[in-house]
């Protein structure tokens, strides 16, 4: 894929929306906000999710109920299988075709 956008060949629009993303440089934010998303959809605990950072692979989870973080915990291994799925089968996810985890660790607070 080249860096620009070329006239020359006819591009499918889910490599000019990678391009486009690249070239104004919101690709990283557009991809930690689908990491999110698929927190919020695998567990379903988006509203007990006070903070969440993502970094280098690590998710950091932060939850205000005790309840519900020891529920996820027993599930962790499911819930990042379940998370790296999604994001793997997101045709828009950008990730390098060697790396087939997205998210390597979790940790819940």
């Amino acid at each position: 894929m080249a860096s620009r956008i070329s006239k020359k060949r006819a591009e499918s629009l889910q490599e000019l929306i990678q391009v486009w993303l690249k070239m104004n440089h919101i690709k990283l934010q557009v991809d930690t906000h689908r990491i999110f998303n698929a927190w919020d959809e695998v567990t379903g605990a988006g509203p007990c999710t006070i903070r969440r950072f993502y970094r280098d692979g690590h998710l950091y989870v932060t939850l205000n109920s005790s309840v519900v973080r020891s529920q996820l915990l027993l599930r962790k291994g499911d819930i990042l299988a379940e998370m790296n799925r999604r994001l793997y089968c997101d045709p828009l996810f950008h990730t390098p075709e060697s790396e087939m985890t997205i998210v390597k660790e979790l940790t819940i607070r």
